[in-house]
């Protein structure tokens, strides 16, 4: 949390108006963000304070319903990165594990194919029946639709807020006419416990 404060301060301290911040977690380059983070609840809460910080955000597909890196073996491989190399740097050169096929439902290939007679050029992950579109819109937390409205809320002419932090928390809020974007990360049990609330500024102050 104070690591995070600590690079959001840097930024507005520079006040970079001239060239504004590019920010992401999540690329083709790297394992995916929960492979990374290793929790559900740390990666909820970073993609949410990405969704509050000035300047644009990139998401990289799949992260919004939080996926997983898939097990591609030598022989699936695909990536000029991992074929060019000898097979004892495979699991660090290969790129392939963050590059599977889009999760839309439960379904056969995910979704991502119709095709019965032929499998996707890399293999699923292996919770793909759990982390996808279709489960994720019904998840109790509709974390997949609050990140749907912070979109939108950012491109509705925001202006940034606030950045408050504590021994146990970091709050970032940013306000578009009535309306205030919340975002909090949250220490819980030695993991991060995620918040994001888009509620109307005058029930906040009342």
């Amino acid at each position: 949390v104070h690591f995070v404060k600590a690079v959001l301060d840097t930024y507005l301290d520079q006040k970079l108006a001239v060239a504004p911040a590019s920010w992401a977690a999540g690329s083709t380059e790297t394992s995916r963000l929960r492979t990374r983070l290793g929790s559900a609840f740390r990666t909820k809460a970073l993609l949410g304070l990405l969704q509050v910080l000035p300047g644009s955000t990139s998401l990289y597909y799949g992260d919004e319903i939080l996926m997983e890196d898939a097990q591609v073996s030598r022989s699936q491989c695909r990536d000029p990165a991992c074929l060019e190399n000898p097979l004892v740097s495979f699991v660090h050169t290969g790129r392939d594990k963050q590059r599977s096929p889009m999760q839309w439902t439960s379904d056969w290939m995910a979704g991502f194919t119709s095709n019965m007679s032929n499998l996707s050029w890399l293999p699923l992950s292996s919770r793909h029946t759990i982390d996808n579109v279709a489960a994720r819109q019904n998840n109790d937390d509709k974390f997949l639709q609050k990140m749907k409205e912070a979109a939108e809320f950012k491109t509705s002419g925001w202006g940034f807020g606030e950045v408050n932090t504590s021994e146990t928390s970091l709050n970032v809020s940013v306000m578009s006419g009535t309306q205030v974007l919340l975002a909090r990360l949250r220490l819980r049990d030695d993991a991060v416990a995620p918040g994001m609330t888009l509620a109307d500024k005058q029930n906040l102050e009342s």
